[in-house]
């Protein structure tokens, strides 16, 4: 197999798409995860927006996170050979379990503090935190305490599973992603190695189109008009969709848009990387923050965020600029992570280094 580099459009535009899919993943958490209905009212278009950016939009990160991986992953090489996927898991266990371990033991003494201070104020514990020896090792598996972090623990899994998918993508000369994608569309949600159908579609894809040597940004661009239109008119109706007659279609029409939107992102690259340099640049010179905000901004500084922003009564969700707080809520957050950042930074870069899995 040729190992001649992918790209460097494609390169190009993963770089510069890093940070803007983090800030989504930040805005994916600002809200509650149940579904909020668009009311006819005074904030009936915050209501929309903040559905539409933070429960639809945002929906399209972690599945591009995950193409990517599988396309850098499979990119020029054959995981059938001992050689090729025994150092690849190798590295994985430095670069992506080493700070996943860490970060996960860095919530539980985290939150294990916070609910100790707070219960001897006469205040609540940290939500869905049991310090509890029996529950220690679901926060390692099954129910990361580090929340955003299931993306990495799923990375692993996929790794240690990749010389099958490889095995799976030539035998089938790649179909078998077909009923992978319907798996995906129609909600049947899958649990293979605590993999779910987002996973098992996603970086399959990615890995797919690696081993045929295929530039999404050209391959797809012939179908850049219909993936984007579709996915505007799913995104759009997708708040919609979340209650009354139209719920039990909910998750079709969004993940209908999940993998419209995400093609569509890799179908318009050209047109993307046609931005001004200078964004774009600066754009992939923040993606060497991507990795801490993925991981930090969960812990506790998400809930700072929120009740910095919220002190002024007009910002709250039920004030007169609702929106405006939202807005400033995100900023906060992504601000008090490069501030912490710069902190580990200065103050113990060894540990950063580690939680970082040696990418410093």
């Amino acid at each position: 197999m040729q190992s001649a580099p992918p790209s460097p459009e494609f390169s190009r535009l993963v770089s510069a798409l890093r940070f803007p899919l983090i800030l989504l993943v930040v805005s994916a958490h600002l809200m509650p995860t149940q579904l909020r209905r668009p009311q006819v009212e005074e904030h009936y278009i915050y209501s929309y927006l903040v559905e539409l950016v933070s429960h639809v939009l945002a929906r399209v990160a972690v599945p591009l996170f995950f193409f990517i991986s599988g396309y850098f992953s499979f990119w020029g090489k054959d995981w059938r050979r001992r050689e090729v996927f025994l150092p690849a898991w190798r590295k994985r266990l430095r670069s992506v379990l080493q700070p996943f371990l860490l970060w996960n033991a860095l919530a539980f003494v985290l939150l294990s503090a916070y609910s100790a201070v707070t219960t001897a104020l006469g205040g609540s514990p940290a939500a869905h935190h049991d310090p509890s020896w029996t529950q220690l090792p679901h926060y390692f598996t099954d129910q990361v305490l580090d929340y955003p972090l299931w993306f990495m623990r799923d990375l692993i899994c996929l790794t240690l599973l990749s010389p099958l998918i490889y095995y799976l993508l030539g035998l089938s000369r790649g179909w078998i992603l077909l009923p992978l994608a319907l798996l995906f569309v129609l909600d049947r949600e899958m649990s293979v190695a605590m993999l779910g159908s987002r996973a098992l579609f996603f970086f399959p894809l990615g890995g797919w189109m690696a081993i045929e040597q295929l530039d999404p940004i050209k391959a797809l661009r012939p179908l850049r008009r219909p993936l984007l239109g579709l996915a505007l008119v799913l995104g759009l109706a997708t708040p919609f969709c979340s209650y009354g007659a139209a719920y039990p279609y909910y998750r079709y029409v969004l993940n209908g848009y999940i993998l419209t939107g995400c093609l569509s992102v890799l179908a318009w690259g050209q047109q993307l990387l046609t931005l001004p340099p200078q964004l774009l640049e600066r754009s992939a010179a923040l993606s060497s923050y991507v990795m801490y905000i993925y991981a930090a901004h969960a812990l506790l500084l998400l809930d700072l965020g929120r009740w910095l922003a919220y002190r002024w009564a007009p910002l709250r969700p039920s004030g007169a600029l609702p929106l405006l707080g939202y807005l400033l809520a995100w900023g906060l957050t992504v601000g008090l992570c490069f501030l912490t950042f710069a902190l580990f930074k200065r103050l113990a870069p060894r540990l950063l280094r580690l939680l970082y899995g040696a990418r410093l």
